[in-house]
């Protein structure tokens, strides 16, 4: 989607189009955590009031649990937006070193 820039010109689009924006974030916790850093900075009147909806994967997949220090998890419907500095997640360094060195096996 062109990172926060491209995602804000969309944000811009929908809400002068009066539309919800629904994204999809599939693939690791580094973009799931981008993506509900992102759903936390559309304004209230954008959503009409609703909450914000974001399709995510709960399929088991280890790019989105094992590369943080305490996995995004979603509990009873909603994941919570993190908190910690940046994007708000802590990298597992050691997981992430088993994907850069090819050690572990990455399915889909």
């Amino acid at each position: 989607m062109g990172g926060f820039s491209g995602v804000g010109a969309i944000d811009a689009l929908a809400i002068a189009s009066e539309v919800q924006v629904i994204p999809h974030a599939f693939g690791s916790a580094i973009r799931l955590a981008a993506t509900l850093q992102w759903l936390a900075t559309i304004p209230d009147k954008a959503l009409n009031r609703l909450p914000a909806y974001l399709e995510v994967d709960v399929m088991e997949n280890a790019l989105r649990t094992d590369l943080t220090s305490t996995p995004l998890e979603l509990e009873g419907g909603f994941v919570r937006v993190p908190d910690l500095p940046g994007l708000g997640i802590e990298l597992d360094e050691h997981a992430l070193r088993r994907y850069i060195s090819g050690q572990t096996l990455v399915v889909g």
